[in-house]
């Protein structure tokens, strides 16, 4: 498997899970996890700044208990669908949300990335059995990728 290939297996697994939110969502690898709203496409990465993707789970986790055990990257993917899903919710946080002196808690309590996070969290609670499914999923598509890339 070459790495485009990985990228394009993973990209599917991703594409099939969004679209069965909204048909009319897409996904593509990013350089970061994101909701590109203009576009209905989930970026979606195999890179984390390791402080900030610890902050990002230990936040859900307290939040939504019922998520302990899920990787990062599935709560990371179920997080930006919460922005498509709360986009008529959203205010405009650009002038907070560009603060270079942000911490990670902070930019966690703006109120578009709580409800993005509220939005993930209840639909694992709400959908807990097929959340687990899809974990796994994710987790098995990754893991593949790795020992196929990495050997």
């Amino acid at each position: 498997m070459t790495l485009n290939e990985g990228y394009a297996i993973i990209n599917e697994v991703v594409r099939e899970f969004v679209q069965s939110i909204d048909e009319e969502y897409d996904c593509r690898m990013g350089a970061d996890f994101g909701a590109c709203l203009n576009e209905n496409v989930v970026e979606w990465s195999l890179l984390y700044v390791e402080k900030a993707g610890e902050a990002f789970y230990k936040n859900f986790v307290s939040r939504f208990p019922k998520a302990n055990g899920f990787g990062l990257f599935t709560l990371s993917v179920l997080h930006e669908v919460g922005h498509f899903e709360t986009e008529w919710e959203m205010e405009d946080d650009t002038g907070i949300r560009n603060q270079a002196n942000m911490t990670n808690e902070e930019y966690f309590e703006l109120f578009n990335e709580r409800i993005a996070t509220d939005w993930a969290g209840y639909w694992i609670e709400d959908n807990f059995e097929q959340a687990c499914a899809l974990d796994d999923k994710f987790q098995e598509t990754l893991n593949k990728f790795y020992a196929a890339v990495l050997d």
